[in-house]
């Protein structure tokens, strides 16, 4: 959007991507642990196949807790955005996860048109981003003329970010910054 349609974009936000994929010259994703996570969660499917907003529940907070660990945990925090995903999103949609996995094999290299962008951007991503290493982020960040960067120490490749106190912080200084 902010390429192709520059004048309606007053302010970016880029979490946890990459405008290349593909770049041979940074690291790829780190498929053993993709393979580990998916392994991880099938004790987990116990919960999903019981259904309810409860079973539901426990899935969510075990694979954080799983995947995240306890600290800093707030379980009535947690159970507000598994409720809110569920209620309002009517939980996960396989079809759109199917689709931005078919517009991440499609997409190609954004590097020459990101030196053109002028909305203030603000790049944010994880240290330890397995599915997509740090390294993108902070090539994004070079790219982007003026963009500013939060660098999540520790943080993997999970949405919310166990930080997102710190994020939403930093995304709404960010705005007050571009209105």
């Amino acid at each position: 959007m902010a390429i192709a349609y520059p004048d309606r974009v007053r302010s970016l936000t880029l979490m946890s991507t990459a405008a290349d994929p593909t770049d041979s010259s940074l690291p790829g994703p780190r498929l053993g642990w993709l393979v580990r996570s998916t392994l991880g969660e099938l004790p987990l499917l116990r919960y999903r196949l019981r259904s309810g907003e409860q079973n539901t529940m426990k899935e969510r907070i075990a694979r954080w807790i799983a995947f995240c660990g306890q600290d800093n945990l707030d379980i009535g925090d947690l159970a507000e955005v598994v409720l809110y995903d569920l209620r309002e999103r009517r939980g996960v949609n396989l079809r759109a996860l199917i689709q931005h996995q078919a517009a991440v094999a499609a997409t190609r290299s954004r590097y020459l048109h990101l030196v053109a962008l002028t909305a203030p951007t603000l790049v944010v991503h994880g240290t330890a981003d397995p599915l997509i290493p740090v390294d993108h982020g902070e090539k994004l960040s070079e790219l982007i003329p003026g963009a500013q960067h939060v660098w999540l120490e520790g943080i993997g490749h999970q949405f919310p970010y166990p930080a997102r106190f710190a994020v939403v912080d930093a995304v709404l200084a960010h705005l007050d910054l571009a209105t």
